[in-house]
């Protein structure tokens, strides 16, 4: 695992937008971006909400990423899951096809699940009213996840582990680190 802070960051990404309402990346907007900072981008962002968004959806994006030379950051957003329905396996086959999907693409691609968990505005969340995420569910929810691409055999995906930068109720900051086998990069929103 590689541990990255703002002070260490050596990549510059971004998450540049798009047209429409819910806007992602495009060609045009990635270089108008760059030509705007004088500077090529590193990381590309893309938000991929899970069952709406499948790989044929997000790989255009992955594509403009490719195109321009720089890594694709999916930040996978596990919308109208918690973290039992997840170790549950409610989920696995959207996960199973997306781990076929970036499997084929076999470029590089950086995936960010349960992103700010140590919050209470996703389903996720360990504080989450109601929703009944512990720090061990998440855990156990991220090993589930990981293990599916494993299984799988995709070699081409980074886990991307990220926290927000406080926390929400009873949630901490690294109480739900699932441990350095299951995570390769982590980052910590407003370093």
């Amino acid at each position: 695992m590689v541990s990255v802070s703002s002070a260490e960051l050596k990549q510059i990404g971004a998450w540049v937008g798009g047209p429409g309402t819910y806007p992602q990346p495009t060609k045009s907007n990635v270089e108008a971006f760059q030509t705007m900072q004088d500077r090529h981008v590193d990381i590309i962002s893309l938000f991929v909400l899970w069952d709406m968004n499948d790989w044929a959806w997000s790989k255009p994006y992955a594509d403009v990423a490719a195109a321009n030379n720089t890594i694709l950051l999916i930040t996978w957003m596990a919308n109208g899951y918690t973290t039992k329905e997840i170790i549950d396996g409610k989920a696995d086959g959207y996960l199973k096809a997306y781990a076929e999907g970036i499997k084929s693409y076999g470029k590089e691609i950086w995936l960010r699940p349960f992103h700010e968990a140590n919050g209470d505005w996703y389903d996720w969340g360990i504080a989450k009213s109601g929703a009944g995420n512990t720090n061990q569910t998440l855990i156990d929810a991220w090993k589930h996840v990981v293990t599916i691409f494993r299984d799988a055999g995709v070699t081409n995906v980074k886990w991307v582990w990220t926290t927000n930068a406080t926390n929400s109720g009873s949630a901490t900051f690294t109480g739900w680190f699932p441990g350095d086998d299951w995570v390769d990069m982590v980052f910590n929103r407003w370093l």
